[in-house]
């Protein structure tokens, strides 16, 4: 075996093996919650088309992630691939616009203010979230879970369209004020494309 082909080969070992141990993780954490066994469980990756690369080439760690790591992904369960449109910067509870949270720094002795770029606040007093008590949320949780909620409804929905607030053909009108009840009423092509063992 050729060195090129010995390379390729370990990379191919290790995305299959970060790949399982993703669906083994969400596994356990579904089984968790719910009343089922993980081994019962059947796990569908929704995943941005943004991509999903982790780690950084600085210290001479490999970059992971992209097209061979949801190939990793498609040879065990269904992948889908969501447009991760406004999945970052709407409120998941009450679909509302979110902010950066304010936060102050002393730099030099001298007080400064900047914005955390890893945290977000829903400025909604009626959110449902805000009521309970949480007002700071993880970027990329929320971004995580804008994410599915995308990918779920235009599965699902019949006429393959998101929620108004992820739609990226939806005018913001109709997206910053919407009944739950009528939310498919927009038109738009479908965002989600799937690839695995099911097609949709």
């Amino acid at each position: 075996m050729n060195e090129h082909r010995h390379q390729y080969v370990s990379s191919h070992n290790i995305y299959v093996k970060l790949a399982r141990k993703e669906r083994e993780y969400v596994k356990k954490s579904c089984a968790a919650k719910l009343p089922y066994h993980r081994k019962q469980l059947k796990v569908m990756m929704l995943i941005g088309l943004a991509g999903m690369g982790f780690n950084t080439f600085l210290k001479g760690r490999p970059r992971r992630g992209g097209k061979r790591f949801r190939k990793a992904h498609r040879t065990s369960t269904t992948v889908a691939l969501q447009n991760e449109h406004m999945s970052s910067q709407i409120c998941v509870f009450c679909f509302q616009p979110l902010s950066l949270l304010p936060a102050t720094i002393l730099k030099d002795g001298k007080k400064q203010k900047k914005h955390s770029h890893g945290a977000l606040t829903c400025n909604n007093s009626n959110c449902p979230a805000v009521l309970a008590g949480y007002t700071t949320f993880n970027r990329d949780a929320v971004g995580a879970t804008g994410i599915g909620l995308a990918a779920v409804t235009t599965i699902f929905s019949s006429d393959k369209k998101p929620l108004p607030p992820y739609n990226p053909s939806a005018s913001t009108t109709t997206t910053g004020h919407f009944e739950l009840d009528q939310i498919y009423r927009l038109v738009s092509p479908s965002s989600t494309f799937l690839h695995g063992q099911t097609s949709m």
